[in-house]
């Protein structure tokens, strides 16, 4: 389905260098790639230019996927929890009430003041 077919494009998705351009891969590398399941972003090209070539992502392929760098924990934020009042909580409630069962509808409109402000001036 929908899941599939996001996960194909991420795939399929042109491998691209730390500056945001694309890197160079041949065609043959590509396909051989896809078909391995071989991440090309973490392939470093030896061909001419640094392109990728078939040998890059045979290597790559033998190696196996690079494991990724573990996250580290952020240190906590501390936090005071503050108990409501019944009013306060009556006011929460009843502003959700009304943001979820009502319909709620925003207007932007532009007005170009120019000739007002040059004529007050």
């Amino acid at each position: 389905g929908a899941a599939a077919q996001a996960a194909l494009n991420v795939i399929r998705r042109p491998a691209e260098q730390q500056d945001g351009e694309r890197q160079k891969v041949s065609p043959v590398a590509r396909r051989l790639a896809e078909e391995q399941g071989v991440d090309l972003s973490g392939v470093t090209g030896s061909g001419p230019g640094g392109r990728i070539t078939k040998e890059d992502v045979e290597a790559a392929a033998h190696r196996g996927p690079t494991p990724s760098p573990k996250p580290t924990a952020r240190p906590k934020a501390e936090v005071e929890v503050v108990e409501l009042s019944k009013m306060q909580a009556t006011i929460a409630m009843r502003l959700a009430q009304s943001k979820f069962s009502a319909p709620h509808f925003y207007v932007t409109s532009e007005i170009a003041m120019d000739d007002a402000v040059r004529l007050r001036q």
